[in-house]
C-alpha cells in the first residue's frame, strides 16, 4: 500500500479539528471585543494548522482590528504567500488598506478577492464602493449591479445602487432601486428618507410626503423625522399640520439639526454628491444586515 501523506494522518486530522475549535472561539471572542484573547486563540490555531488560510486570515483581521498594523500587514502578506487564492485574505488586506486611506491599493486587493470568489456578493459590493470613491462610476455601477443580481433579496444593495444613481442625477432609476430596497426591508426608515429626497428632486411632493409620513410611523421618537415631515408639509402648503410636526420635533439637538440639514440638502440639490452622510437615525448609528454607510 502506498504510504499516506502526512496531511492525512490521524494526528494531522486531530490538529485540524483542534484548530477549528480555536478559530470558533477566537471569532466569538472578537465579536465580544476580547481581542487580546482572540489573537491568542488564533495563534494557537496557527501552531496546530499553519496551512489553513482561514486561520491566517482570521489572525490578520484580529491584528488589524486591534490596531496592530505592522503585525496585520505581515500576517496578510504571509497568508497570501502561502495561499495566493485566499479570497478572505485579499478581502482583509483590502479593508486594511482602505482603513489606512489607501483606496487605490484597497481596490486592487478587493478586485483580487472578487477574482478568487466571484460569487461572494459582499466582496463585489465593497469593490463597487471603492471604485466609486476613485471616481470610476461606470465600474462602480457594474459591480453594485452585480451584487444586486447575486443577492436580490438584500435591500442594502438596492439602496446603494439607488444612491449611485442619485449621485449622477438619474433620479427615476434611483427611485426604482429605493423602492426595491423598501420592498426587501419595509421597516427601514432610512430607505424611506432617501426615497423622499428623490421624489422631492423630481417635484413629486405628494409621494415624498407619503414616504416621510411612513418614516415618522417607523421612528415616532425621531425629532428630525418630525421636523423633515413639517418642512415637506410647508412645501405642499399644509401649514397647520406642519406646525404640529414642528411642535413634536421640539428643539433639535446638534446631531438632529445636522441630520435634517443633510437630508434637506439632498432634497434641494444643494449637497455635494460626494458629501454623503452616515447611515444613522437621529438617535444614533443603526446596524445593517450588511455593514456599510449610506
Amino acid at each position: 500500500m502506498p504510504r499516506r501523506r502526512r496531511a492525512d494522518s490521524p494526528q494531522a486530522q486531530l490538529h485540524r479539528r483542534k484548530a477549528e475549535i480555536r478559530v470558533r472561539a477566537a471569532r466569538e471572542l472578537a465579536e465580544n471585543d476580547s481581542l487580546e484573547e482572540a489573537i491568542r486563540q488564533y495563534e494557537i490555531a496557527l501552531e496546530l494548522d499553519g496551512n489553513n488560510p482561514e486561520v491566517r486570515a482570521g489572525l490578520a483581521d484580529a491584528y488589524a482590528v486591534s490596531e496592530m498594523p505592522v503585525e496585520a500587514y505581515r500576517a496578510y502578506t504571509k497568508a497570501l504567500q502561502m495561499h495566493p487564492k485566499s479570497a478572505d485574505s485579499h478581502f482583509g488586506l483590502g479593508e486594511f488598506f482602505f482603513n489606512l486611506g489607501r483606496v487605490r491599493a484597497a481596490a486592487r486587493a478587493m478586485q483580487r478577492a472578487v477574482d478568487c470568489k466571484p460569487e461572494k456578493h459582499y466582496y463585489v459590493y465593497r469593490l463597487g464602493e471603492m471604485q466609486a470613491l476613485l471616481g470610476d462610476l461606470a465600474k462602480a455601477e457594474e459591480s453594485i449591479r452585480r451584487a444586486v443580481s447575486l443577492s436580490p433579496e438584500d435591500g442594502f444593495y438596492h439602496f446603494k445602487l439607488g444612491d449611485l444613481f442619485f449621485r449622477t442625477s438619474r433620479f427615476e432609476e434611483a427611485i426604482s432601486e429605493y423602492l426595491s430596497a423598501i420592498t426587501c426591508s419595509p421597516v427601514d426608515d432610512f430607505y424611506h428618507l432617501r426615497l423622499a429626497a428623490a421624489y422631492m428632486r423630481t417635484s413629486r411632493h405628494d409621494e415624498a410626503l407619503a414616504m416621510l409620513e411612513r418614516a415618522v410611523l417607523l421612528q415616532p421618537d425621531s425629532r428630525a423625522c418630525h421636523y423633515l415631515l413639517g418642512e415637506c408639509l410647508l412645501v405642499v402648503g399644509d401649514e397647520a399640520r406642519a406646525e404640529v410636526c414642528f411642535a413634536l420635533a421640539g428643539e433639535l439637538s446638534e446631531y438632529d439639526a445636522d441630520y435634517a440639514r443633510r437630508v434637506q440638502a439632498r432634497c434641494t440639490g444643494l449637497c455635494d454628491p460626494d458629501d454623503d452622510f452616515e447611515r444613522a437615525t437621529p438617535s444614533g448609528p443603526e446596524g445593517s444586515n450588511t455593514s456599510g454607510g449610506a
